[in-house]
């Protein structure tokens, strides 16, 4: 008879698209968590990548217990649920294609779990540019006026929160949640299933040690892309739970409300032209200034004021824009991401 294949206590799971450039940092990362092979399976779920994505992972495959699942058109939060459907593990660890865990990732999240009450873990996003514009667009999506505040960007403080980056959870847990939100192409965080741990009487717990390295969009046309997928899949998820996530996602919808009621305020003649254009001129000297002073996580090169100042007016308008369109026209919303 054959020895029993040894049953691991986590699954890790790498949804994967055409992630030939980044694949095999993030697979050295996990490598170099330490954990014994036998310890942890690594579930590569591929949505059909058309590089050499899935030939550069299996080189892994005398370092690390990995399986290759391949699902044509699989979005990343159907690959999370496969992977979820498929994990052995008693714990359940979400790391992206593009991130570079630090070498105490896994371990670290393992134990905020065992604390009283934690059912998710995680740390930081800290993005790097790998072009002037790359680092323009990474130093603002780790400033509080990018980013409306979120936590798991910007803290360097410890603690309870509303969502993390990636995340660790206990396999169990995410089953009785049913998984992730998947119903959408346009889902693109973990925010829901961490909002239904909150109303459980769950904590999010984020440790602001674990600086998660993740590469910026290189383009602002990449940049306005992604922004208004992000939109959209919180427009998803309120049409479908009638909530948000999130009070601060809040903040956006009524910011770009406010303008469209200043613009037709302005055209119907009821507040004078001068009146929007100084609304308009403190709201720039605000971003300008904001940028100007901003502090920064890690070291993370500045990029330019004018790239950084660019980059907050696409994050403040795209967003909420792509929320209210997908409300209104989620075919149009499509179409414009689709040419973008």
């Amino acid at each position: 008879m054959s020895p029993a294949i040894p049953v691991p206590n986590i699954t890790l799971v790498i949804p994967t698209l055409n992630e030939a450039k980044y694949i095999d940092q993030a697979l050295q990362c996990v490598v170099e968590n330490g954990i014994p092979r036998d310890y942890m399976e690594v579930l590569l779920v591929d949505g059909g990548s058309s590089d050499r994505t899935v030939q550069i992972a299996q080189t892994f495959t005398d370092r690390l217990q990995l399986r290759v699942i391949i699902v044509p058109g699989c979005t990343v939060y159907r690959a999370l649920n496969i992977g979820l459907g498929e994990a052995r593990g008693t714990f359940f660890v979400r790391v992206d294609a593009r991130s570079k865990i630090p070498g105490n990732y896994i371990d670290t999240c393992l134990q905020h779990l065992g604390e009283a009450g934690i059912m998710c873990a995680g740390g930081i996003q800290l993005q790097y540019g790998e072009s002037k514009v790359g680092d323009s667009i990474a130093r603002v999506t780790s400033s509080v006026i990018g980013t409306g505040g979120a936590k798991f960007r910007t803290s360097t403080v410890s603690g309870f929160v509303d969502s993390v980056y990636l995340g660790a959870y206990r396999t169990q847990t995410l089953r009785e949640l049913q998984g992730f939100e998947d119903n959408s192409d346009f889902v693109s965080e973990d925010a829901l299933v961490n909002k239904r741990i909150r109303e459980q009487g769950g904590k999010i717990y984020l440790d602001a040690s674990l600086l998660v390295l993740y590469p910026a969009k290189n383009t602002f046309r990449a940049l306005v892309k992604q922004y208004l997928i992000y939109g959209a899949g919180k427009a998803f998820v309120f049409k479908k739970h009638h909530k948000l996530t999130s009070f601060r996602q809040l903040v956006p919808l009524i910011f770009l409300l406010l303008w469209l009621l200043l613009g037709i305020l302005c055209i119907a003649g009821v507040l004078p032209w001068l009146g929007g254009l100084l609304v308009l001129f403190v709201y720039l000297s605000i971003v300008v200034l904001t940028n100007a002073s901003s502090s920064v996580l890690g070291e993370q090169r500045p990029g330019t004021l004018w790239g950084r100042t660019f980059a907050t007016f696409c994050i403040h308008f795209t967003w909420p824009f792509g929320f209210f369109l997908f409300l209104i026209n989620p075919r149009l919303h499509k179409r414009l991401v689709k040419w973008l």
